[in-house]
């Protein structure tokens, strides 16, 4: 049986698939370069690497060495930028004192033996003390006072023994002349010595400006009262 009914290329009629267009067809991928093709890789590489050195750090205590060194030369620069000017200038100070500043202080020191010398100096320091007060510079309240009244004024001494009552002395008595030798003013008399700072007690609680030592009294202070 022959077989010429058999189609043969020639024997179809062409299409739009006999004649395709001039160049590729599709999506084609161009030859990459070897750095497009190897720099994933290379990443890899490093990450893994870096990744190592953090867990070996980590595990044999080498990161906290390191972070603790950091600190303490934290810690040091912050207390060097601490230092005051004045700190600076005191330790200038002292460090550039010369040797005859220092030589200049031992004489004055060596000086206090000679100060020191107190044997010689107590003898003559001891008269210069000031006594105690001796018994003519202590005012007696107690003691006898009488208060003549030579103004003529009736009353006038009983007015003054008052005044002296007032003040403390408790042996005060008002009297007239009877034949007393008056003064030109009034005053304040007083025997012995030791009744002088009685008698200008006296003298200046009744505001009489004259006090007197005159021997004989009947009392060992008088005050005499004139007008």
């Amino acid at each position: 049986m022959a077989h010429s009914d058999k189609g043969t290329y020639d024997s179809y009629a062409q299409d739009e698939f006999d004649n395709p267009p001039a160049g590729p067809m599709g999506v084609h991928r161009g030859n990459r370069s070897f750095g497009a093709r190897y720099t994933p890789l290379i990443i890899v590489l490093i990450l893994a690497a870096v990744a190592a050195i953090l867990f070996w750090s980590i595990y044999s205590g080498e990161a906290a060495k390191i972070f603790n060194g950091r600190s303490d030369h934290a810690a040091t620069s912050t207390q060097t930028a601490q230092t005051t000017p004045a700190d600076a200038a005191a330790t200038d100070a002292s460090s550039s004192a010369t040797p005859s500043e220092s030589e200049s202080a031992t004489p004055s020191e060596s000086a206090t033996p000679a100060q020191s010398a107190s044997p010689s100096e107590s003898p003559s320091e001891s008269p210069s003390e000031s006594p105690s007060e001796s018994p003519t510079d202590v005012v007696n309240y107690n003691t006898g006072v009488t208060v003549i009244n030579g103004t003529g004024i009736s009353g006038y001494a009983a007015q003054e023994t008052s005044k002296l009552n007032t003040a403390g002395f408790t042996s005060v008595t008002p009297s007239n002349p009877n034949g007393a030798i008056m003064p030109a003013q009034s005053e304040v008399q007083y025997q012995t010595e030791a009744d002088r700072a009685t008698a200008e007690q006296v003298a200046a609680t009744l505001g009489i400006a004259t006090v007197t030592q005159v021997e004989g009294l009947g009392s060992p202070v008088v005050v005499m009262l004139i007008q």
